[in-house]
């Protein structure tokens, strides 16, 4: 799988290529107050707002460090009976490699409520690298809480338009 590769959490993971849409320096964001720590707010993507994400916080429960380094990796969901876009915000991204996540000696991954994104773990390049699984990103209510409201929006304007 040709996959995107960045550091976080002092790990390396990694996410299918065909899912992103675009890597982008960070950017100045809106903070939304009472969310999980992972949400760090709403950034401005080619004047549409998208949730970012902390992606060491999905991935090793730590608060990402702020880097010159740090982009922003914009993703497509699908969720809520629609495509969204998320970013999440990386240390670092390494590059794009082509990566087997199959392969013997790989490890499948935990599964966990907490954390249904990560996949499996392989070796790679002398370390080990895990997949970041973007269609399980929004299991376990993320999607209610990043796009109940627009949802519920779509829904009102569809049966007033009725």
């Amino acid at each position: 799988m040709l996959s995107v590769v960045w550091e976080v959490a002092g790990g390396l993971f990694a996410i299918d290529a065909a899912e992103v849409v675009e890597v982008v320096p960070a950017v100045s964001m809106r903070s939304v107050p009472a969310l999980p720590a992972w949400v760090l707010g709403l950034a401005d993507y080619h004047g549409r707002l998208i949730p970012v994400l902390d992606a060491s916080m999905l991935a090793g429960g730590r608060p990402a460090e702020a880097r010159l380094a740090t982009r922003l990796v914009v993703v497509r969901v699908t969720s809520r009976g629609g495509e969204h876009l998320v970013a999440l915000q990386v240390e670092r991204v390494r590059g794009i490699e082509s990566i087997d996540f199959g392969h013997e000696g790989s490890h499948a991954g935990f599964r966990t409520a907490e954390a249904p994104q990560l996949g499996a773990v392989v070796r790679h390049g002398g370390g080990t690298v895990q997949r970041f699984v973007v269609e399980r990103l929004l299991e376990g209510g993320a999607a209610e809480l990043l796009f109940g409201a627009a949802a519920e929006r779509d829904r009102g304007s569809v049966e007033a338009s009725s």
